[in-house]
């Protein structure tokens, strides 16, 4: 029996350059198709936004879920960010999928 997966997840605001038009996050769990997140309003305490997705029909199994950034164009935007997903399908409500994703980087200029 298939379910819907409920991805929830947070994202920080990154630098690009001048030009550049994000076209939003696409989340994928293993084969699947793509979907595109919800991204709500950064939280002004902690600098981060919820981002939530629903993937329909997914069976149970061992998958990769992968957040990415794209353009207007669906190309990528920095890095994906990645996690094993275990999902399970319970006899009643939607089957759900909670992962951390990376939210901030840093660097510096030798």
């Amino acid at each position: 029996m298939s379910k819907t997966v409920l991805v929830v997840g947070k994202a920080q605001a990154q630098t690009f350059p001048a030009g550049t038009t994000a076209g939003g996050i696409k989340i994928t769990l293993g084969n699947l198709p793509s979907v595109m997140a919800s991204v709500s309003a950064a939280d002004p305490t902690t600098g981060l936004a919820e981002i939530s997705a629903e993937i329909l029909d997914v069976e149970a199994g061992e998958y990769t879920l992968t957040a990415q950034l794209v353009d207007s164009s669906g190309n990528p935007l920095g890095s994906p960010a990645t996690a094993p997903a275990l999902v399970t399908v319970p006899a009643d409500g939607p089957a759900t999928v909670t992962f951390d994703v990376p939210v901030s980087i840093s660097g510096s200029i030798q």
